[in-house]
């Protein structure tokens, strides 16, 4: 169980950096070839399934280099269970751990940062060609949008390389002996954990960064999560059921429908309205 924990931790962390640096690869795509790219699900489903396989099978040398042993404090035969997950060879853990620090924190950094970064360089540049006839807040608004989505793109390249660099360079320090100069056991708890933990904050901080640097991403996250537990307005408006013109319209949630009632105040929902006289009333959406 021990080394099977060890395995499972390896290959969550390797799909997080592999999926966050195929995502980059693909918004580069997106954004600077878009006419050479087409995003299809067969082509995002291939690519998780390789995700995947690589990072499954890049984890594979973690069960043979982990040995268990049993501890020296209690005697096995009284307590079976005391024991403890430790490399059996030295010498080859620390070339693993390099090995997957090169392969999945640098080689990726490089990547999402080249991405990113000619991404940023695209929509400046692109920014700069705005159309001469399009004056005042139209072209600044449009300027300042772009440059926004640029400016959240480095923050996620940013958060990338400092959630990552702590767990990397504790493993390297470990095997390289740094770690014995701490003598406090309670420091080195704080920092492994703080480690491991910031792999994981890193895959949750991302949907925060594009709420609150992305209006598009955060209208259709609302959007998303509004489904079919839409606010109402209060009920203080006497509502009509017109049997004979009741409509369902789909939504986004092909379980979601909603019902065209006949109200007879003029007030609008979401912001749209739709006039239409018939018998006095007003049609408009709930």
């Amino acid at each position: 169980m021990c080394k099977l924990v060890q395995y499972l931790q390896h290959v969550s962390v390797f799909v997080s950096v592999s999926t966050l640096t195929a995502i980059s690869v693909e918004r580069y795509m997106a954004i600077c070839h878009p006419l050479t790219f087409r995003g299809t699900k067969f082509k995002t489903r291939l690519a998780l399934i390789i995700i995947w396989i690589i990072s499954l099978s890049a984890a594979v040398p973690e069960l043979h280099i982990m040995v268990i042993r049993h501890d020296d404090v209690i005697p096995a035969s009284l307590n079976p269970l005391l024991s403890s997950c430790i490399p059996g060879d030295a010498n080859m853990e620390l070339q693993y751990q390099i090995t997957i620090s090169v392969v999945f924190y640098i080689f990726p950094l490089s990547i999402s940062a080249f991405a990113y970064i000619k991404i940023a360089r695209c929509l400046w540049s692109s920014s700069e060609m705005v159309n001469l006839n399009m004056r005042g807040n139209s072209a600044i608004t449009q300027l300042r949008a772009r440059q926004r989505t640029a400016k959240m793109l480095i923050v996620v390249v940013i958060a990338f390389c400092l959630c990552y660099l702590p767990v990397y360079s504790l493993n390297i320090f470990r095997y390289v002996g740094l770690m014995r100069q701490i003598k406090n056991d309670d420091v080195l708890v704080v920092l492994t954990l703080t480690a491991h933990w910031l792999c994981y904050f890193n895959s949750a901080i991302n949907p925060v960064i594009y709420n609150f640097m992305s209006g598009k991403f955060r209208s259709q996250f609302k959007a998303a999560c509004s489904g079919c537990f839409r606010n109402r307005q209060p009920v203080n408006r006497e509502e009509i059921q017109c049997d004979d013109f009741l409509v369902h319209k789909r939504s986004t949630y092909k379980s979601c429908k909603l019902r065209l009632l006949c109200r007879s105040s003029n007030q609008a929902i979401n912001g749209q309205t739709g006039h239409t006289n018939m018998n006095h009333t007003t049609l408009t959406a709930v």
